[in-house]
């Protein structure tokens, strides 16, 4: 199958042990394409729901990255390591107190909504040229600027001394080996993140993710294209726009097109609940229904500008 002919999203489901890029290289090898991409890094401690694209799909990481994900993890009280992981070096040792659930879950939701987080020090975040585990692993770790961040829920699923298991569903940039070292230095006795899953990446499941054996089996038994969720299809999230061919034209040419507040295009807008900070739409073709790429609506001026075109 030549590299044309596979395009659109496709959702693996990471090992232990791999890094992202890991997951990127097997698929190039395996589907002999190299434009191949991913929504979120996932450590090599973690397993689960990597969304990568493929081919032209890759236009659109920006428009699936910014959406909320879903995890399950295991935090080990009582140890903080220096990269607030079980990867880490031990940095401090306390005894783990009795704690009753609810002691425990009142921590966990005081974590909840718009807060700030400071990343770990072992992060690929760049200070002056350089990543900051590069500088944490040479003895100069940096403290980082603390960004916002949104944990929409925390919910504790177990707890068995000293072992925490959290379903997490939280936005963009979270780190939840932070969350983790947060919650320990919070109960007062130190913690670091023993596991994680990704079970979800926006409206990606871990129910539809596919191992990198079953990617192989699936592409030689030459039924892997019924896996691969199209460009369309995996922007679902943003309202619709058709256009009439002229005004086609002119959006793919880069033009801003003047849209009358009274037609039916805004008005399914409108219906769609479209968040005024983001007016993000699918733009189509009125006549033949393709996909012609992502526009940003403008409610004031009511112009419609190119963000994404699809040749």
């Amino acid at each position: 199958m030549g590299e044309q002919k596979i395009e659109g999203i496709l959702v693996v489901n990471k090992e232990a042990r791999w890094t992202s890029h890991d997951v990127v290289s097997k698929l190039r090898n395996i589907l002999k394409i190299r434009k191949i991409g991913h929504t979120g890094t996932l450590d090599p401690l973690a397993t689960g729901v990597l969304v990568t694209l493929l081919g032209r799909a890759t236009k659109i990481v920006q428009f699936l990255q910014e959406q909320e994900k879903e995890y399950i993890a295991q935090v080990c009280l009582g140890i903080s390591t220096d990269t607030f992981d079980a990867q880490g070096q031990l940095r401090e040792e306390r005894e783990v107190p009795r704690f009753e659930v609810a002691d425990i879950e009142k921590v966990c939701r005081s974590f909840e909504g718009e807060i700030e987080q400071s990343p770990p020090p072992f992060s690929a975040i760049k200070i002056s040229g350089k990543r900051s585990y590069q500088l944490a692993r040479a003895g100069r770790s940096v403290p980082l600027k603390p960004r916002r961040v949104i944990i929409s829920q925390i919910e504790l699923l177990g707890w068995k001394s000293p072992i925490l298991r959290l379903r997490v569903v939280c936005s963009k940039g979270t780190y939840i080996r932070a969350l983790a070292e947060d919650i320990g230095q919070k109960l007062g006795c130190g913690g670091h993140l023993l596991s994680l899953r990704r079970i979800r990446s926006g409206e990606f499941s871990i129910a539809q993710a596919l191992t990198i054996n079953q990617v192989l089996a699936f592409h030689k038994k030459g039924i892997l294209h019924r896996e691969i969720v199209s460009i369309d299809q995996a922007l679902q999230h943003l309202p619709e726009i058709s256009l009439p061919p002229k005004e086609v034209s002119s959006f793919k040419h880069g033009a801003r097109l003047k849209l009358p507040i009274t037609s039916d295009n805004l008005l399914r807008m409108i219906s769609q609940s479209v968040r005024p900070q983001q007016n993000r739409v699918r733009v189509k073709d009125g006549t033949t229904g393709h996909l012609v790429g992502i526009g940003g609506f403008d409610p004031l001026t009511e112009k419609l500008c190119p963000l994404r075109v699809f040749a």
